[in-house]
């Protein structure tokens, strides 16, 4: 099973575009944060480029921890177990990607107190994601790895299974590895 800091991580994975987003769409309010402050005549295109690449450097940061926290998991047997795929949930990345929409309603044109709201409520979220595992319903699970959701069922319990593969709604064995208690991963 993995830890919590690794479900951080695949949490804040989850959301790095939802944080792209927003810091773009708030730039004036950065520069004129941390810009203005120092007295630097730097235009705001070259803000853009440098908060672009920040981003793009820490998608590849969080790609590779990503990739490690599997490789961990993978570390152990997998256990051969009959499984039933009850519905495959790549659907559920649809209400996620709203997530990403949302974030072009925010803006802090109130500053400081609306970014310190803003960070009260995703620290929340943060907590639910954590303590669920709603972690793996992440859109860039499956553009950077190819990773498909199903719901399974095995000894009368629900659970979640990521995987390459596509699956019908059958009755199969298969090679898993615990990720957590409700949530497996294909061999």
């Amino acid at each position: 099973m993995i830890s919590k800091n690794a479900k951080l991580v695949l949490t804040l994975f989850a959301y790095l575009p939802l944080f792209a987003v927003i810091t773009i769409r708030n730039l004036d309010f950065l520069h004129d944060i941390f810009l203005d402050n120092v007295n630097l005549d730097l235009p705001k295109i070259y803000l853009f480029l440098v908060v672009l690449a920040l981003f793009v450097f820490l998608y590849y940061i969080f790609k590779y921890l990503v990739r490690s926290i599997f490789r961990t998991v993978e570390t152990l047997a997998p256990r051969e177990i009959e499984v039933q795929i009850k519905s495959d949930k790549n659907t559920e990345m649809l209400g996620f990607l709203l997530t990403y929409i949302v974030s072009f309603c925010i803006t802090f044109e109130n500053g400081f107190y609306d970014l310190f709201a803003f960070c009260m409520l995703f620290v929340l979220i943060l907590y639910v994601y954590i303590e669920t595992s709603l972690f793996c319903v992440n859109p860039l699970l499956n553009f950077s790895f190819g990773y498909n959701i199903y719901e399974i069922e095995m000894h009368n319990m629900d659970g979640f299974m990521l995987t390459t593969m596509k699956h019908r709604n059958i009755k199969k064995e298969l090679k898993l590895y615990k990720i957590t208690d409700d949530l497996w991963k294909e061999e």
